[in-house]
């Protein structure tokens, strides 16, 4: 409470302001009765829309929303402090500043420009308000409750100030004052408010807030332990198996991008191919298509095509046609789901884009990733290199086992891989790449054509080098001026109308004609095969108004390449209205850093050299008189800077030195001297609407050297002198050293602060410096570096390496894996910078403490690295440090400690694989780390020491540390909570309750998100021992704290299911409606929400459907007016399977699904929707069909839509069954009507592909080929068969439940006591993850889709080919009850499959229920046919015994082809080449054998 002197002193504060702003605006807020209703940010926005019903049509309603919340949310909470010394006078503080900021709004009136002011205002205060919010969380002591009654002042008159600017239509004046700062009312008021902000920081300072401290110590654990109860929300999934099969492409996805290091390289490889594709004039290029050598290449008659040619003669471009020809419908289109995937990836090294290689190492790994997007096999080939030992960083080893060891199988399905740029690498990387590709020649050498087809294009020069190749390098073509003089001709008629003078031309028809054929003449007859010398030409006269002069400069242009770019420099040069400096630090940082950059990017770096000032106008300046160095690509999303038509017209200067652009002159618009001020205001308006829009394009648009020429020309060159004092160009080394400066100014904090740059671009500055700093560090010779220089960087080194709050923001920011291999398992860069610290006399210039480390760090790499090692120890052990996640200390001190005093490692091959990764790591090894640095080992000590444990499943040394904790603070509620948790993963729920209930005891008052928490997690133990009651009252009192938490609501519901507490459900949907929540909730549910099941069932108990209806009308609404697409489709599929399953309305249903399916996208996510949705849809045109049928109607319109789902045009005249869910359905449709012919195309495709999966290489995907097989074959009638594959697939689910036995038998046995030894991995060094014997902890029961142990039988059928090497992690049991029962499969006694319905089965238990007609939704119909798949029989006693032919039992294989006709026993090869045959097509079967013929004549050459 404030005192009595501190309360009159703020009510007179309080009534000076107000009564000011009432002068101002004239306005009696007293008399204003609304003021009194606006209580909360909510009140205000309500009142805002029912008051301004012309803000619906404000263009930036989304942004104006976002920035209101932000900065106006923490006034209520201000309010509040304030009223406690203000009181109500007239009434409370938030609701007048509410209030005068709805009177803001609404003084706007409609007009966009006005609300802009109003978002920038919001902007403004935004960061004040939310800093200060933070310190609310706890005691507020008088003089920071003073700071924030003054900021309540502040705001009411910062509005009213603007308020009066926007009623006089003065709108641009605070624009002014924005960028500026020269309205002296406004700016005195800001300034108010920046001297405010710097009293709470000094305030802040000085008061030590609880709270805040609190949060920064659980920040990293709270996330944590967040993301562990996320499996609580996981499981109301009803769709667990697809569940399961996204969560594992999305670890293929990741250790991929990981594992090849492909990440950064794969959205630029992308970019440029299509940058590319959209620079190239409609119908150029396609001559090389036509090319007999390419058609011979295509057909794979030799595996290798050189395709080579001058500089700038539009390689690149013919590469990207290339491309796109093999990428096409008619060729190899990616992505499909076809029986065959044949590949392309492609790769351009361009020295001047991120993309470019730093080693063929690199190349290589970036052409793996594509393929192995497209190729399931290869990516399993992909996934297990990626976790071998052998993912090293060699070429030669990469080339062996991702290229050579797959394409040298059989079954190697064909990839086309295009290198374009080849020159752009080094003559070492060539070389080396050079002798790679000699091995693929064996690849055709059994006279059977070659799987890998590359093509290599690069400059002329190489033709010598591609030589060595022998006989590959013998087929060739060169694009010569001879091939391309027709597309060249082409882009020149295409791109002359972009010449000034034609654009505005105004003279007679027949005159501009003749004008343009003799350009176009011009250009050609100097062209000599040169695109890149057109492109320069053109450039040059493009902003040309004098038909005369243009006709001149193409006279007097050089006709060598060179000399053009030399002469385009010094033109740039002479140029009187261009800063020199601003082109050679564009070129500086485009030719010397390898990144991709923007527009914007390149603009903070002008701001930067200038200190604020960048270039006016910037793109259209680039486009103009620098479009002859560089091109821009992007931006198409949004609109261009639109023409300066009020710009007052100049004419040209005579000589046209001057090469103005596009818009910047037009003779049209005269002299705007007479313009009115309402046409200024109106001006000015305009120009601020558009600021915030062109700062979004130049974030779009992307800026690259016009051509690789450009970038050597420059960096061979150097600098140029211009007279009579200029000059251009850059100096290579004098600019990596300024870089370095700059990347390590940028680190450090000293760096000068642009404000009218956003802060996304200074975080990206940061972040890459902070990543790149060590690479330009080498990359300078120090030899070449002046002294002041020399000792500016040493300087920073030496704060980067000893200033904790420096080591936090690099810490905090960078790619911690990759910079602890950089510095501590060689000495590339400790020696570096040593030899920097070394040749530097700084000493004296280091503060005192500093200078004992400096010789140190001189003479010792550890020593060097020294107080980073301290520093990271503190992040993980010590107490109010920065409570950072320990796993990545622990990678770091253990290759430190390893790390001899020259930075050499003894051992470097044991850093690989997942050596940073905790669980490789033993418990001894870990306690001896944590010891290392000699913190005192105190409470806080042994907890974090504990979470370590925790993560590695180290449980029982978990518990150990965390009980300590405990007895040496027993109110430590931290140490608690980590034990509750640690016994709630050794399942002992009870444990685990009774500690986080002690540990809330303690829990301080204003810790609400970590109570919330912590009664969360005892509502999910609860759920888990069956005490429903507890865990419904448990997950309300979290929910009552923190209400806007949606995960504690999703807890809500789904306690209240599991009750069946079905009024209590709809009661709480309709109270998160009314409180606009219930919308939110679904849409970050996602995909595996079952809120709308929830809700439905419980509406549908409760005979209240038409409310579920209500409310899932308004989240599709809410969703389809977001304008995301996958959001959007999301939601219209869940709404549509409650329709289908629950409500059955078909209707309905039908409507919901063809509106997914018409947006057809290629997005991933969406994909698997549309998956979904068509497997629905087309369940459902069957069943329509199968109706009319039965009605005697016509089907024809049913099947009809079936059939367009079914296939797929690969050209316009043959289209063809594919996998998809539609074709099987098809396919039972025609075999039911007797058609057998086109039912067997339908279900070829299918067969084929899961034959396919089980004889390939790959033994991890055999269960999707059982699953796939056995599917197909039951839809197909063919039920023997079907039986083998599904017994096979059933074949983990036998052995779980042994496991599971044999666990419960040795889990007393395999769980050691406290304080005994809990692992056998080696000390010292990490090892593989150990067993659960090893880690001391007992093996979980395995669950639906849990892994088994390898077989003991090597003729085991799970084992799929003969030469498998399959271990418990690749069987995982495919199949989940439909029934949704949730029940896990190790506790099913029968599986029933329907013969009808598509991927559908049932476990005993559901079945049962389905057949007596009690199953709560529609999933399938028990007048169906089912095939008991499980338990089956001896249909597969071993892979040598595959039974055919035996009478089979009641629901099993009986009926199928054979059945009855004698027992007979074949392989489990033999059987998948007897379904081969069957289901092959003739002519597949003919290139089969014609195959195996040529195959076979070669050996016997041999």
């Amino acid at each position: 409470m404030a005192s009595v002197e501190e309360s009159t002193d703020f009510q007179d504060m309080w009534k000076e302001a107000f009564d000011a702003y009432e002068k101002q605006t004239k306005r009696d807020l007293k008399n204003v009765e609304a003021i009194r209703s606006l209580k909360s940010i909510q009140d205000l926005e309500s009142r805002i829309k029912i008051e301004n019903k012309k803000f619906d049509n404000y263009r930036n309603g989304k942004k104006f929303w976002e920035k209101l919340r932000k900065a106006l949310a923490p006034v209520n909470i201000f309010g509040s402090i304030a009223k406690s010394a203000i009181g109500l006078s007239p009434f409370a503080p938030a609701s007048c500043v509410l209030g005068a900021a709805l009177f803001l709004v609404s003084s706007c009136e409609g007009v966009s420009d006005a609300y802009d002011v109003v978002v920038k205002v919001f902007c403004d205060i935004e960061d004040v308000t939310g800093r200060l919010q933070e310190y609310t969380k706890g005691p507020i002591e008088g003089k920071l409750r003073k700071v924030m009654t003054e900021i309540l002042c502040v705001l009411l008159e910062l509005f009213a100030q603007t308020e009066r600017l926007i009623k006089h239509g003065r709108g641009r004046e605070y624009l002014k004052v924005t960028f500026l700062g020269k309205d002296d009312a406004i700016q005195a008021t800001k300034g108010r408010l920046s001297q405010l902000t710097q009293t709470e920081e000094q305030l802040v300072i000085a008061l030590t807030f609880s709270t805040t401290k609190d949060i920064k110590k659980d920040t990293s654990e709270l996330i944590s332990k967040s993301e562990k109860t996320n499996t609580t929300v996981e499981s109301m999934a009803k769709s667990m198996n697809a569940n399961k099969r996204d969560d594992q492409k999305e670890k293929d996805r990741k250790a991929l991008e990981q594992g090849l290091l492909a990440k950064e390289f794969v959205e630029s490889t992308q970019k440029t191919y299509k940058d590319l594709l959209k620079r190239r004039v409609p119908g150029t290029g396609e001559w090389i298509l036509k090319t007999q050598r390419f058609q011979d290449w295509i057909g794979r008659k030799f595996p290798l095509l050189w395709i080579y040619g001058v500089e700038g003669s539009g390689k690149s471009i013919l590469s990207s046609v290339i491309v796109n020809h093999l990428v096409g419908e008619t060729m190899f289109p990616q992505g499909k789901q076809l029986p065959r995937a044949v590949s392309v990836a492609y790769f351009y090294i361009l020295q001047n884009n991120k993309s470019s290689i730093r080693s063929i190492d690199a190349l290589l790994r970036i052409l793996a990733h594509q393929i192995a997007l497209n190729n399931e096999v290869y990516k399993k080939h992909a996934l297990e290199f990626c976790n071998s030992q052998d993912n090293v960083h060699e070429a030669h080893i990469v080339w062996d086992k991702l290229f050579m060891e797959y394409f040298r199988t059989d079954e190697a399905d064909p990839a086309f891989v295009v290198i374009d740029g080849v020159n752009e690498a080094t003559q070492e990387q060539r070389e080396e790449l050079m002798q790679l590709l000699q091995d693929i020649e064996t690849l055709s050498q059994l006279g059977a054509r070659s799987p890998l087809q590359v093509i290599l294009i690069g400059q002329s020069f190489l033709r010598n080098e591609v030589e060595h190749l022998g006989d590959l390098a013998r087929f060739e073509i060169e694009v010569s001026a001879e091939n391309n003089t027709r597309d060249i001709s082409e882009y020149i008629r295409h791109r002359v109308q972009d010449i000034q003078v034609l654009k505005k031309w105004d003279g007679k028809s027949k005159d501009k004609k003749l004008f343009e054929q003799q350009v176009i003449q011009k250009l050609e007859e100097g062209a000599n095969g040169f695109f890149l010398w057109v492109v320069i030409q053109l450039n040059a006269v493009r902003g040309k108004v004098r038909p005369e002069k243009v006709l001149d400069a193409l006279d007097e242009a050089p006709r060598d390449l060179t000399e053009s770019i030399r002469k385009a420099m010094d033109r740039l040069a002479r140029d009187d209205d261009l800063v020199i400096e601003d082109f050679n630090e564009m070129v500086m940082w485009l030719a010397c850093v390898d990144v991709d950059y923007t527009l914007a990017d390149l603009d903070y770096y002008l701001k930067l050299r200038t200190g604020g000032s960048g270039i006016p106008r910037f793109e259209n300046v680039m486009r103009s008189h620098y479009a002859a160095f560089f091109v821009l690509t992007g931006g198409d999303d949004i609109e261009a800077e639109p023409q300066n038509k009020n710009q007052p017209p100049e004419q040209p200067p005579d000589d046209e030195l001057l090469e103005i652009g596009d818009d910047e002159y037009d003779p049209e618009f005269g002299n705007d001297d007479d313009s009115t001020d309402d046409d200024d205001s109106e001006y000015e308006r305009r120009d601020h609407e558009e600021r915030d829009r062109i700062m979004r394009r130049l974030e779009s648009i992307q800026v690259k050297f016009l051509h690789p020429t450009v970038k050597d020309f420059i960096l061979r060159e150097g600098v140029l002198p211009v007279p009579p004092d200029k000059q251009i160009g850059i100096e290579k080394h004098a600019a990596n050293t300024h870089l370095l400066t700059v990347f390590l100014q940028t680190i450090c904090k000293e760096i000068v602060d642009i404000d009218t740059v956003r802060d996304n671009e200074k975080d990206y500055l940061f972040t890459y410096a902070a990543h790149i700093w060590n690479d330009n560090l080498i990359a300078v010779d120090r030899s070449k570096v002046e002294r002041s220089d020399k000792q500016v960087i040493v300087h920073l080194l030496c704060r980067l390496f000893t200033d904790e709050s420096i080591m936090l923001r690099w810490y905090s920011q960078i790619d911690f894996e990759r910079v602890t291999y950089d510095l501590l398992t060689s000495d590339k860069f400790t020696k570096c910078i040593r030899e920097w610290l070394a040749d530097s006399d700084i000493k004296g210039e280091l503060p005192e403490n500093i200078q004992p480390w400096y010789e140190k760090a001189i003479v010792s790499a550890k020593e060097l690295l020294k107080p980073l090692t301290t520093y990271l120890a503190k992040v993980w052990l010590v107490k109010d440090f920065w409570s950072g996640y320990p796993e990545s200390s622990l990678p770091w001190l253990h290759a430190y400690t390893l790390m001899d005093d020259d930075g050499q490692q003894p051992n470097p091959g044991v850093f690989t694989g997942a050596w940073q990764e905790p669980e490789n790591y033993s418990v001894k090894r870990i306690r001896e780390l944590a010891a290392y640095p000699q913190f005192e080992e105190d409470a806080w000590w042994h907890r974090r020491l504990g979470l370590l444990f925790r993560d590695a499943e180290y449980l029982t040394d978990a518990s150990s540390e965390f009980q300590i904790a405990l007895e040496m603070e027993p109110k430590n509620w931290e140490a608690g909570y980590g034990l509750g948790e640690t016994y709630a993963l050794q399942k002992e729920y009870s444990k685990a309750i009774e500690t986080h209930t002690k540990a809330l005891e303690f829990l301080p008052d204003d810790r609400i998100d970590s109570k919330a928490e912590s009664l969360e997690q005892i509502a999910t133990y609860r759920l888990e021992i069956s005490d429903l009651k507890g865990a419904i009252a448990a997950s309300r009192d979290a929910y009552s704290l923190t209400p806007n938490n949606p995960k504690l609501s999703f807890l809500v519901f789904s306690t209240l299911e599991k009750a069946s507490r079905h009024e209590d459900i709809l009661n709480f949907a309709e109270t998160l409606h009314r409180e606009d929540r219930l919308t939110t909730l679904f849409l970050q549910g996602g995909l595996y929400s079952n809120l709308y099941d929830t809700i439905g069932f419980a509406a549908k108990a409760m005979h209240r459907t038409g409310l579920a209806e209500e409310l899932f009308d308004a989240v599709v609404h809410a969703a389809e007016s977001e304008k995301d697409v996958h959001q959007m489709q999301t939601q219209q599929y869940l709404y549509g399977s409650y329709l289908d399953r629950i409500s059955r309305d078909d209707a309905k249903a039908l409507a919901f699904f063809e509106k997914v399916m018409a947006a057809n996208l290629s997005d991933d996510s969406v994909d698997y929707i549309t998956f979904l949705v068509a497997k629905r849809l087309g369940q459902l045109y069957y069943f329509k069909a199968v109706a009319a049928k039965e009605q005697d109607a016509d089907p024809n319109e049913w099947v009809s839509k079936l059939r367009n789902m079914a296939m797929e045009s690969v050209d316009e005249s043959h289209p063809v069954y594919t996998v998809r869910p539609a074709s099987l359905l098809l396919g039972l449709w025609y075999r039911l009507q007797g058609d057998q012919k086109e039912a067997k195309k339908c279900f070829r495709p299918s067969v084929l592909e899961g034959i396919g999966i089980l004889t390939d290489n790959d033994p991890g995907n055999d269960m999707e080929g059982y699953t796939k097989l056995g599917n197909t074959l039951l839809m197909a009638g063919q039920r023997e068969h079907a039986a083998i594959a599904l017994t096979l697939s059933f074949h983990p689910l036998e052995r779980m439940k042994q496991e599971i036995k044999l666990g419960r038998e040795n889990e007393k046995s395999q769980n050691p006591k406290p304080g005994e030894p809990t692992d056998n991995r080696a000390d010292g060094e990490p090892s593989t993850p150990p067993s659960p014997t090893e880690s001391g902890t007992s093996p979980a029961p395995a669950t639906d889709g849990a892994e088994t142990a390898p077989p003991d039988n090597p003729d085991d059928p799970a084992s799929m080919k003969s030469s498998s090497n399959s271990t418990a992690a690749d069987l995982v049991f495919p199949w989940g009850c439909d029934g949704e029962c949730n029940r896990e499969a190790v506790d099913w006694t029968s599986c029933h499959f329907c013969e009808t319905c598509l991927d559908i089965c049932f476990c005993d238990e559901c079945f049962s229920r389905l057949q007596a007609g009690d199953q709560p939704f529609r999933q399938c119909d028990p007048s169906h046919s089912f095939f008991r798949a499980y338990p089956l029989g001896n249909r597969v006693e071993s892979l040598e015994k595959i039974i055919l032919g035996d009478e089979g039992e009641e629901g099993g294989a009986g009926g199928g082809a054979g059945g009855g006709a004698g027992r007979k026993e074949i392989t489990l090869k033999e059987w998948l080449a007897g379904l081969k045959r069957d289901w092959e097509d003739e002519k597949e079967r003919k290139k089969r054998r014609a195959h195996a013929l040529r195959r076979k004549t070669t050996d016997k050459s041999a």
